[in-house]
C-alpha cells in the first residue's frame, strides 16, 4: 500500500524500495541454506533499509511512511526470531 500511494505522486522514491524488497528476497535462501550469520547481518541491513525508505516515504506521503513500521516490527521480530535459532545451532 505504501508504494502504491507513493507512486501516485510526482516525486517517487520507489528505486530504493525496489532494493529492499530484493534484499527482503535473499534472507529466506540465506538462511535456509544454514547461513544463519550471513542471515541475521542481511536482516539487520533490511531493517536499516526499511527505516531509511519509511523516511524517504514519510517526507514524500506521511502515511506511506507510517505504513512501512509494521514491516519494520515484523522484520525486527524475524530478526529475533533468526538470531536465537542461529545461537541455538
Amino acid at each position: 500500500m505504501a508504494t502504491c500511494r507513493l507512486l501516485r505522486r510526482p516525486r517517487r522514491d520507489g528505486g530504493l524500495f525496489g532494493a529492499t524488497c530484493a534484499q527482503s528476497g535473499l534472507v529466506v535462501p540465506l538462511f535456509g541454506g544454514r547461513l544463519g550469520g550471513i542471515a541475521l547481518a542481511e536482516i539487520l541491513l533490511l531493517l536499516v533499509a526499511i527505516g531509511v525508505n519509511a523516511v524517504l516515504f514519510w517526507r514524500t506521503d506521511r502515511l506511506a511512511g507510517w505504513l512501512l513500521i509494521p514491516y519494520a516490527a515484523w522484520v525486527a521480530f524475524a530478526c529475533l526470531l533468526n538470531f536465537a535459532l542461529w545461537r541455538l545451532n
